[in-house]
């Protein structure tokens, strides 16, 4: 049960980072977006692994978005909810 439990925290951990590299170096407002490559140099993450928390977290949970294929990905607002719910529990 314990490695189920550090298997769970550290894939929410990785998600985490994700999602604050896709925050910190995508700008919605300019039409700027980020590659898998940008955001696995950012987090020191492996690329496939990237790849697959953000084809994730872009079509299943809806936390970033992805217009084309070409623009990268983007921080939206449940981006930045996802990260501040994060931060609430990391005060706790």
């Amino acid at each position: 049960m314990s490695d189920e439990l550090n298997k769970i925290f550290e894939d929410e951990q990785k998600e985490r980072q994700v999602l604050q590299a896709v925050y910190n170096l995508s700008n919605p407002e300019k039409f700027i977006g980020v590659s898998d490559k940008q955001v696995a140099d950012f987090t020191k993450l492996p690329v496939g692994e990237v790849k697959a928390i953000l084809d994730r977290l872009c079509d299943s949970d809806k936390l970033i978005d992805h217009p084309t294929f070409n623009s990268g990905f983007w921080s939206n607002g449940a981006t930045k909810q996802k990260i501040r719910e994060y931060q609430s529990i990391e005060i706790r």
